[in-house]
């Protein structure tokens, strides 16, 4: 009697340390529905994901932290988690070059990561509110952080490498919801709560231009590719096509 109760004692801890794995292994693939090929995704989705420029590479925001995947077709796997920031990660952007992450956070700042070491590089504070956009330039030497500053909405501009203050680009009445770079990297558009859209010299920070039109706050902003038209999305419901000229 002690010899079987002894033996079904140890089959159901060999269970219990099985069951989990198991099912760890096959909760990515378990259940999709179709078209689907992989499942991602822990420690809580917080805010926005980002292919690298490649295609191979998908970040992840998450509470603590941020994921990277490699989904390329039959090599899905998780690659690194890069720990970042004291509270979660509401945005990420990768570097035309791919070699950068920049991460915003709800407590008050940006920071770039090393996509290759996954060590931080440079961590941009001082802000005195969320920041609530990212965008780099094309030539990834600079970052576009849409924040608060003196409870006033502004974008500024800083050095990627030595996080030096480059410019501000103060006009903006509402929340700044959405930044974009023209692919030259000659002009930036930013949407904001206020219902506008405002076209800037990436270069010098001068505005110039406000687009007004929507019925509700700019979500999203973007520049066709050979810079002629910006498109900007509105809680309004309505998508705008403005023609930069």
């Amino acid at each position: 009697m002690n010899i079987r109760y002894c033996f079904l004692i140890t089959l159901f801890f060999a269970f219990a340390l099985l069951l989990p794995n198991t099912f760890a292994q096959d909760y990515n693939t378990w259940g999709l529905p179709d078209g689907a090929t992989m499942r991602l995704g822990k420690g809580g989705l917080t805010g926005n994901i980002a292919f690298s420029p490649n295609g191979t590479r998908l970040a992840v925001g998450s509470a603590i932290g941020i994921w990277i995947y490699d989904v390329r077709p039959g090599k899905e796997k998780e690659l690194d988690l890069i720990r970042s920031h004291t509270w979660s990660i509401q945005s990420i952007v990768y570097s035309p070059d791919a070699i950068i992450i920049a991460s915003r956070g709800n407590d008050g700042t940006a920071q770039l990561w090393d996509v290759v070491t996954g060590e931080q590089k440079i961590t941009l504070e001082g802000h005195t509110d969320v920041i609530y956009a990212l965008a780099h330039s094309p030539d990834a030497e600079t970052l576009a952080i849409g924040v608060f500053s003196d409870n006033t909405p502004v974008v500024e501009l800083q050095d990627v490498s030595t996080g030096k203050h480059i410019a501000t680009l103060s006009g903006h009445t509402g929340i700044i919801k959405s930044i974009a770079y023209s692919r030259d990297g000659t002009q930036i558009a930013t949407g904001s709560d206020d219902r506008t859209v405002r076209l800037w010299d990436a270069k010098t920070g001068a505005h110039l231009a406000t687009l007004s039109g929507h019925t509700g706050g700019v979500t999203s902003v973007a520049f066709s590719p050979d810079r002629s038209t910006v498109a900007s999305s509105s809680q309004d419901g309505t998508i705008l096509l403005w023609q930069v000229r």
